[in-house]
């Protein structure tokens, strides 16, 4: 049996874009006849338990290494998986694909000589390196960036838009190019819901029949810039109302937002979940608000639950790939005129005053016959 090893920091139980990708592609693969081996660490951020260290159902195998949160860590974690590469026999999978820089360059020294690097984003493009003010940050910013160019450098790099081709290429100092490919999405668990169901499950969320939900998901980081979410609601009416999705370290600062703008009525803030198809099948437009993104799986999930996308355009302030993912589907995004939180306000009552999904049938159809997983899967094997 052919067999598929998969390099990542994080996997499940963990939450999150790149880690939902993976169980995703790891399903492909196994519908396509593979046996899948994920190679991971063990850090668990959902409750902070010991996930153990093997991990085998079927054909699929988890092996997770150690990775302290302490000095060195990111040796500690290189060593680690190394070490977990060669004592499974794993160097000699017939694909190897990672979703991390140091995961590479682990699998690169024990031995592995075709690794394809599904790049999730560039470090130093992220971060605007040259603009943080901790030396701590910069320091680690730095040396991920040092770490990723080798990542690419010793790599097949594959990419899910133009400007992330452009970002690689320079990012390994014009040495690597970037093989474009199509992302997936699972149209059977993210879909449009019948407006009996809706309304239903708007109803246990405590939302009034006349209300319109706006939805915010993702990590709560700076770079995902939801507290332009939360101001732009001083600019719509208390029957539009703002669910915010997610965990991180700026969770603190946007619940002290919502008390000092008096907007506790219109803001609701919800924990991480493993079940984001609800909120996007109640809501009624998704709202994109992030500075940088590679490209963006949130996107995806919305769209296919019927939900229309409100964004920033591209500018100097924010390098997002909103307008490659739906150069051809112009009726499912609404932009903001600007890179503010009146313009979002504006665009967010037009999208949902305007939408409706029948009139873009077409369109989203369309959509999902390009954005799928197992297009994907057959892309990496390709590639």
């Amino acid at each position: 049996m052919p067999r598929v090893l998969i390099l990542s920091s994080l996997f499940a139980p963990n939450i999150g874009g790149v880690e939902n990708s993976i169980n995703a592609l790891a399903q492909e693969f196994i519908k396509l006849g593979y046996e899948v081996n994920i190679v991971c660490s063990n850090r668990n951020y959902i409750d902070g338990s010991e996930l153990p260290l093997v991990d085998k159902n079927d054909r699929l195998n988890i092996y997770r290494y150690k990775y302290p949160s302490r000095p060195l860590g990111y040796f500690y974690q290189f060593t680690g998986c190394f070490k977990v590469l060669k004592e499974n026999d794993l160097v000699s999978c017939d694909i190897v694909m990672a979703r991390s820089a140091v995961p590479a360059m682990s699998a690169f020294f024990a031995g592995v000589s075709d690794i394809k690097y599904l790049v999730p984003s560039i470090y130093f493009f992220q971060e605007q390196i040259f603009k943080l003010s901790s030396l701590r940050k910069f320091l680690s910013v730095f040396f991920n960036s040092i770490v990723q160019l080798l990542a690419l450098l010793v790599s097949k790099n594959l990419v899910f838009s133009t400007s992330m081709i452009e970002q690689v290429k320079k990012a390994s100092l014009g040495i690597k190019a970037a093989y474009l490919v199509s992302p997936g999405v699972d149209s059977e668990r993210f879909k449009p819901i019948s407006l009996a169901t809706k309304q239903k499950y708007r109803n246990e969320l405590g939302v009034l029949s006349h209300q319109k939900i706006v939805l915010g998901l993702g990590r709560f980081s700076e770079l995902k810039q939801f507290d332009h979410a939360i101001e732009c609601m001083r600019y719509l009416d208390d029957d539009v109302v703002l669910f915010l999705v997610g965990d991180g370290p700026e969770r603190a600062r946007y619940e002290e937002l919502v008390k000092t703008l008096n907007l506790s009525g219109k803001v609701k803030i919800f924990p991480s979940t493993k079940k984001p198809e609800l909120y996007y099948q109640v809501s009624d437009a998704f709202v994109m608000t992030s500075r940088y993104e590679s490209f963006g799986q949130v996107l995806l999930e919305a769209t296919s639950s019927g939900v229309p996308i409100v964004a920033y355009p591209k500018s100097n302030t924010t390098n997002t790939s909103v307008d490659f993912i739906y150069k051809d589907y112009p009726s499912l995004i609404f932009y903001s005129e600007g890179n503010n939180a009146k313009c979002l306000a504006n665009a967010i009552l037009d999208a949902i005053g305007t939408f409706k999904l029948k009139e873009s049938r077409i369109e989203f159809q369309s959509f999902l016959e390009r954005y799928s997983w197992h297009n994907l899967a057959l892309d990496i094997i390709r590639v």
